[in-house]
């Protein structure tokens, strides 16, 4: 059967630049992207300057709602792949919106995934930033130190990875702490990819990076990067 991946945050650089690499490496795949109504036309722009477009599907949903806002009938669809990348960034956010976003709806993930019978492995998109104000060396195991934090971007997603931490032993997860994304301004109006992450059944990969792994959780050493190539402007 092949692999059918599942996207929140399209058309977000990062899910976009996922979805790209994804397409050439799993050629047979096909995408089903999850995207806000305020999204659709950002969305089906992208799309249009993607090869073989007949393979990536725009389904209207918002990630705070039951079910994710989508129809009963996608249940019946063999979804093999989660990527859950929507979440609020702003460092400045108001309280109300980041726990709505980043923790109400990483709830509703969730409570979804527990409807997908073929399920082969769930990919989280964290932040280093969980460590709040914690200094010098953080383990990937080390999520509750009761550590304090800096603004409610770092609180909310700390919070959303208990609650996926919490359902491990019954979700195939890996989690993704990133620290930066890193871009390179280029002269042309193209992206390209320098790294990113590779997709197989049971895990995913960084490749021409270094990363501390335990488990199924994948952090930032001191330094660690998600290098991507591409302009600045596009973050």
């Amino acid at each position: 059967m092949s692999n059918v991946y599942f996207f929140t945050g399209f058309p977000g650089f990062l899910a976009t630049k996922l979805i790209e690499e994804l397409s050439i490496q799993d050629p047979d795949a096909s995408f089903l992207l999850l995207v806000h109504d305020s999204q659709l036309e950002k969305a089906m722009a992208r799309i249009e300057k993607l090869e073989n477009q007949e393979r990536y599907s725009i389904l209207s949903g918002d990630i705070t709602q039951e079910g994710l806002g989508l129809e009963d009938t996608l249940c019946g669809r063999d979804i093999t792949h989660v990527f859950h990348l929507a979440a609020i960034y702003d460092l400045a956010v108001p309280q109300s919106v980041a726990q709505l976003v980043n923790v109400s709806g990483t709830r509703r993930v969730l409570e979804w995934l527990s409807t997908l019978s073929n399920l082969k492995r769930f990919v989280y998109f964290s932040t280093a930033y969980v460590s709040g104000t914690r200094t010098g060396t953080v383990y990937e195991h080390e999520l509750n130190k009761k550590q304090s934090f800096k603004n409610h971007y770092e609180s909310t997603k700390f919070e959303a990875e208990v609650l996926v931490q919490e359902q491990m032993a019954k979700i195939p997860t890996t989690i993704i702490r990133p620290g930066i994304v890193v871009g390179i301004r280029r002269l042309e109006r193209r992206s390209n990819l320098m790294a990113l992450i590779s997709s197989c059944d049971s895990s995913i990969n960084l490749r021409n990076s270094r990363f501390h792994t335990s488990g199924e959780v994948m952090c930032p050493s001191a330094w660690f990067q998600l290098i991507i190539s591409s302009k600045l402007s596009a973050f």
